[in-house]
């Protein structure tokens, strides 16, 4: 299968190209950038034959069978139609738009062109979120009642004055960049039911520090603009009984430089997953307390790897098969959820 990448930021390099061009049955054809220099740059880096500066013109020349959506968020939503009008199968990098409005446009897009659209969610893939899925649709676990979630850095601000950090080009702050990934990850873990209710506060309190903050991204000095939030709480309950407590942070004066957490708790069995421990399930036997090691902690930098593997492996297997397991309604809830969050906050 012919592929293609649009975007050539540190996700696409990092993720898409690398693990699409170690896939046996892709033949990757083109970069796709509006900085020209930054595509052939990227091309030259990948061995890749063929670089362009406009999406139309590369679609046209090359008919590629796969296209990955790298860019910022607000051309998500242009870049996927053009796609799809052209049936051709699409990978984009979450969020897949910047409302729930959008997301129900594309699927609607989808359904209509027969091509495979498929969201970058690539927590879904992490090797503890298949352990947590396993244990909370298995029969000991009981009744799923309660999911706490979090990811908080102590300073992370990505990029602070690039396009992150740019309402108009990202949509949000640490509620649509790693947010998103939470909420999705709590949906699939409960089977995508619905969300009766939606409670969330954002804040922004590190923003405009003077404090140099550590990036993971580099600091565009030139712009400097900073209009989103770097924090956020919130709660969503769902059909079923279930509620979802989340906390994100951007920057915060915490212990650790980063920490992602998961507490499923269920009626026969309670779950949990921190980096440093893996996963590990609580319960009561016998009348005594009863702690498991379900799966030893993974090295930070390799679970990323081994999650972009197999996402890719996913992606590409949907294509195959002509039907998404990462689809736009999927990601029009999520993006309910989010826009709930920003309207009450006045966002």
């Amino acid at each position: 299968m012919k592929y293609v990448c649009v975007g050539t930021g540190w996700i696409s390099r990092l993720k898409h190209l690398t693990y699409y061009q170690k896939h046996p049955e892709i033949e990757v054809v083109a970069v796709v950038d509006t900085n020209i220099d930054a595509a052939k740059c990227v091309a030259k880096e990948f061995g890749i034959p063929k670089w362009y500066r406009s999406l139309q013109e590369c679609l046209e020349e090359t008919r590629p069978d796969i296209v990955s959506i790298c860019t910022p968020n607000k051309y998500h939503y242009d870049m996927v139609s053009e796609c799809l009008k052209r049936t051709i199968n699409v990978h984009c990098e979450k969020p897949l738009a910047l409302n729930r409005s959008e997301c129900i446009a594309l699927a609607r897009l989808a359904d209509e062109s027969k091509a495979i659209l498929f969201t970058g969610m690539n927590k879904r893939y992490s090797s503890f979120a298949q352990i947590l899925k396993k244990q909370i649709d298995s029969p000991g676990f009981g009744r799923l009642y309660s999911l706490e979630m979090s990811w908080v850095r102590k300073r992370g601000i990505p990029g602070k004055g690039g396009w992150f950090t740019n309402k108009e080009l990202s949509g949000g702050g640490v509620l649509i960049d790693l947010g998103v990934h939470l909420i999705d990850l709590a949906l699939y873990l409960t089977g995508f039911p619905a969300v009766k209710s939606v409670l969330g506060q954002t804040g922004n309190y590190f923003m405009h520090d003077d404090i140099q903050l550590t990036t993971w991204a580099p600091v565009d000095k030139g712009v400097l603009c900073a209009d989103v939030e770097d924090s956020c709480v919130l709660l969503f309950t769902l059909d079923g009984g279930v509620s979802v407590s989340i906390r994100l942070a951007w920057a915060e004066n915490c212990i650790e430089n980063e920490r992602v957490e998961v507490a499923c708790y269920g009626t026969n069995l309670g779950v949990f997953y921190q980096e440093d421990k893996g996963v590990i399930s609580s319960s009561i036997e016998e009348g005594e307390p009863k702690i498991t090691r379900l799966f030893e902690p993974v090295e930070g930098p390799l679970e990323f790897e081994q999650q972009c593997e197999r996402e890719i492996s996913a992606c590409i297997e949907c294509c195959k098969k002509g039907v998404s397991d990462s689809t736009a309604q999927q990601a029009a809830q999520v993006m309910g959820i989010i826009d709930s969050v920003y309207e009450m906050n006045g966002k």
